[in-house]
């Protein structure tokens, strides 16, 4: 997707825009500069005087430079908005059809889920079932094999003897490919966990979260403000500040949690 800026016919380019300061400000904050790099100590009432008078002149011409600032980026601001604005004739109509796209894709991947988790279900139901059924073969095999070794060793004649250890063998061998029938069922439910692909060929299925602060007190109580962030709050601070200066004017102003810093700043008007 191509969007091009144009001044008149011809595209717009960063090396096509020049910025440039008015030669006679530039002088001007120059001469500024030089005049308050004498000011070095405030030591008199006559150098305090001259230290306001420089501040005032330096904060004017900040706020000049500031004001320029904001005139030149004016003109910038409306064409970064035009922008915008061209680029949303298509952006919205196309987020749009996306979104939309989107849910219905949710919405189908959500019943495929459900479906395998499903059969998954199932699965594992039947996989349990079986080693339940190979199991009591398996039992009744070795209560078979222990019976026909306990008769071999009551037989009272040699023919019953060696039948009795005919039948035993025979149940050894029974519960052995029983086992081995658990064995190969269990790797061919291992072989079908792991066959499973992906609900979305070419693309994933994320599962996000999001969350919503209901009980503030209920988080702290449980100990939880790793699960928060926090900033202080400047604006509301200053007003706490301000109100226990109204209340006594030579108190120093606590807040819970919060060391206070008082700082000194000079605030002169500016001077041309």
């Amino acid at each position: 997707m191509e969007i091009v800026p144009y001044y008149g016919d011809e595209p717009l380019t960063p090396g096509s825009v020049q910025i440039r300061i008015n030669p006679s400000d530039r002088k001007r904050a120059r001469e500024l500069l030089t005049a308050t790099a004498d000011i070095t100590v405030i030591e008199n009432e006559q150098t305090f005087t001259i230290a306001r008078h420089a501040l005032g002149q330096l904060k004017a011409l900040l706020e000049e430079i500031e004001k320029g600032k904001k005139a030149v980026k004016k003109p910038f601001d409306i064409v970064i908005e035009a922008i915008g604005e061209t680029a949303r004739e298509l952006w919205d109509p196309v987020m749009n059809e996306h979104r939309r796209i989107q849910e219905l894709l949710n919405a189908h991947v959500k019943k495929l889920e459900e479906a395998r988790k499903e059969e998954e279900r199932k699965h594992r139901e039947e996989t349990r079932r079986l080693q339940q059924e190979y199991d009591r073969k398996i039992a009744e095999a070795r209560e078979s094999q222990a019976r026909a070794e306990q008769q071999a060793r009551e037989a009272e004649d040699e023919a019953a003897r060696q039948k009795a250890k005919a039948d035993a063998q025979m149940q050894l061998l029974r519960a052995a490919n029983e086992q081995l029938a658990k064995e190969i069922a269990l790797e061919a439910s291992n072989m079908f966990e792991s066959s499973k692909r992906g609900l979305v060929p070419g693309g994933r299925v994320d599962h996000n979260y999001d969350f919503e602060l209901v009980d503030l007190p209920a988080t702290i109580k449980a100990g939880s403000l790793r699960l928060l962030s926090w900033k202080i709050d400047h604006r509301a601070c200053q007003e706490a500040c301000q109100a226990q200066l109204k209340i006594d004017p030579n108190c120093t102003p606590t807040l819970p949690g919060i060391k206070v810093t008082r700082n000194l700043n000079v605030n002169v008007r500016a001077r041309s």
